[in-house]
């Protein structure tokens, strides 16, 4: 599947809240690997954050976020390609 047709799904074991402008990460199973970790994300690292249900391919992520912000299409997909790396390494999504 290549990564445009990708539809990520955010991790059940994650609990996230919302704090004024931020979204707080917090993974639910305790192991060597997660363990006291906590992810902070804001800006548009937040707006992607709540773009990722299961529904919204990267494209239409990308797409929206293109809309909202003012940035090449080259950057916004290479930094939110990083990001989903990311997210992925920490296993938030999936």
């Amino acid at each position: 599947m290549k990564t445009k047709e990708k539809y990520y799904r955010k991790n059940p074991n994650i609990v996230t809240r919302e704090i004024e402008d931020e979204i707080i990460l917090v993974p639910l199973k305790q192991d060597a690997k997660n363990m006291e970790s906590i992810y902070c994300l804001s800006g548009s690292g937040a707006d992607a954050w709540k773009m990722i249900n299961g529904k919204n391919s990267v494209s239409a992520i990308e797409k929206a976020m293109l809309k909202k912000y003012e940035v090449t299409e080259a950057k916004l997909i290479s930094d939110l390609g990083k990001f989903f790396l990311k997210l992925e390494k920490i296993e938030a999504i999936a």
